[in-house]
């Protein structure tokens, strides 16, 4: 589980965010007609592309408020102390590391995250 702590408040909420992860892996998983035939690339001829931006702008408004509560905890103990991280503590480290090797986005951690 790439997060420690609870992160839904109700149950509604942790449906709500299961829903959004599986429908984003439905569609993202289903054949594309638009994708398959080149002169079709524009068109949304079964409608997955509304849904997937659809399900792709919750999750994202989801995964904003996670990490902006996420970041408030770190900022109010020293973080950099604890030895206990989730992966989430661990992706903020390297995203807030200027020094880094590797530079992750906060669309980066999403993507992770969801994985």
């Amino acid at each position: 589980m790439p997060l420690a702590q609870r992160c839904s408040d109700n149950e509604d909420e942790a449906g709500e965010v299961r829903k959004s992860v599986n429908a984003l892996n439905q569609l993202g998983s289903k054949f594309n007609v638009s994708d398959t035939i080149w002169f079709c690339k524009n068109l949304d001829l079964q409608g997955f592309g509304k849904k997937l931006k659809d399900a792709r702008d919750k999750y994202d408004v989801m995964m904003d408020r996670i990490m902006k509560e996420h970041e408030l905890v770190r900022k109010k103990k020293n973080y950099k102390d604890e030895t206990t991280k989730d992966w989430l503590d661990i992706f903020l480290d390297i995203y807030e590391d200027g020094n880094a090797e590797i530079r992750l986005t906060r669309e980066n951690i999403k993507a992770f995250i969801m994985v």
